[in-house]
């Protein structure tokens, strides 16, 4: 993006977008998989970067398990290297001394420096035999979690689609993801949020999200404020077809968002008409006017007061290869009933012309 202090018009090119799979993905699948020309195997973790398109083995069944074929079925990476985990099925870790055994309700706190395994979680919270299957822990030491089936843990009863945030202080849970935003039943089996709040996460099965269908070998990232999902990870990145099981986001990632905090347009208030010129961006990816409904390039999504341009990379609708491109702070178009349309009529977004 181009434009000088107190100009009211902003240029993008398409050397100015960064690829819409970026970040660093630890993940497992529920069975032997190639990614990024790395084998691994379903008790495995591998460290996938999506912007290198490499792999390599993150955590070895071998060095963690006393036996084999113990599915990793939730994970969370803690800063410090040690990585919180559970497993399809009960597991017995190859540590020094006795070697202990957990269930797959637990979550177990595996520090691979020291070799120790030790209970972070136990499975007797819940009032049933639970096999947690997708987990991420929140700043403020909270749990976010899914089970295979449905469960009650802190006084609260929840769905195998549902991510329940639970807290280990006061015993009490509340729900953080409700199962009746996909499209039909689902069970969530991989979970991570970004420090943007939003939702990754993956599902046994194929399902829809957020206005968009994807398989259980995608990771998906779905905007709670927006109501809108995008394809985080696809699954045609592995050698075949795959089921994510298990996902932590290592490295976030990098899509060079713009906020532009003093945009103004005359069709919400009064004052001046700025520009988001979006024309060499748009010749860049191939948008023709005369054949090309602009819609299918440009969505605004409403953020609260704010609104986020988004741009499909091919025009093909949808999300599944769309980023967001700018953040109008305090402008809330969406809610106005305000346009692409309506914006380009005024002069308020610049495209290029038939």
């Amino acid at each position: 993006m181009t434009g000088g202090a107190g100009s009211d018009t902003f240029h993008w090119s398409v050397d100015d977008l960064t690829t819409p799979f970026s970040g660093v993905v630890v993940l497992s699948t529920t069975s032997n998989a190639t990614i990024g020309g790395q084998f691994f195997e379903n008790d495995d973790l591998v460290e996938y970067d999506l912007s290198a398109d490499s792999g390599s083995v993150f955590l070895n069944d071998a060095s963690v398990f006393d036996d084999e074929d113990n599915n990793i079925d939730a994970v969370h990476v803690l800063a410090d290297g040690r990585v919180v985990l559970s497993t399809s099925g009960s597991a017995e870790y190859d540590v020094p001394g006795p070697n202990p055994t957990f269930s797959d309700g637990d979550l177990v706190l595996y520090d691979p420096v020291a070799d120790t395994a030790t209970i972070f979680l136990d499975e007797d919270l819940f009032s049933n035999n639970a096999d947690i299957d997708a987990l991420h822990l929140l700043g403020n030491g909270n749990y976010i979690l899914s089970t295979t089936e449905s469960e009650t843990l802190g006084g609260l009863s929840f769905r195998d689609g549902d991510l329940v945030e639970y807290n280990p202080l006061t015993d009490t849970a509340t729900l953080f993801f409700n199962e009746d935003l996909f499209s039909d039943n689902e069970d969530i089996d991989a979970v991570h949020v970004l420090d943007n709040g939003h939702i990754v996460l993956s599902t046994t099965g194929n399902a829809s999200l957020g206005g968009l269908s994807f398989e259980n070998g995608d990771l998906v990232e779905y905007d709670p404020i927006a109501g809108t999902a995008s394809l985080f990870l696809d699954e045609d990145l592995f050698s075949s077809g795959e089921n994510i099981d298990a996902a932590h986001v290592l490295v976030e990632p990098d899509n060079n968002v713009e906020t532009i905090t003093d945009f103004e347009t005359t069709l919400i208030s009064g004052g001046t008409d700025d520009v988001l010129d979006l024309t060499d961006l748009l010749s860049g990816l191939g948008f023709d006017a005369t054949t090309d409904d602009i819609n299918d390039w440009l969505t605004l999504v409403d953020e609260g007061t704010d609104t986020t341009v988004n741009v499909d990379l091919d025009g093909a609708g949808g999300s599944s290869n769309s980023i967001d491109l700018v953040v109008l702070q305090g402008v809330d178009l969406v809610d106005a009933g305000i346009t692409v349309d309506q914006l380009i009529a005024n002069g308020n977004i610049d495209v290029p012309e038939s």
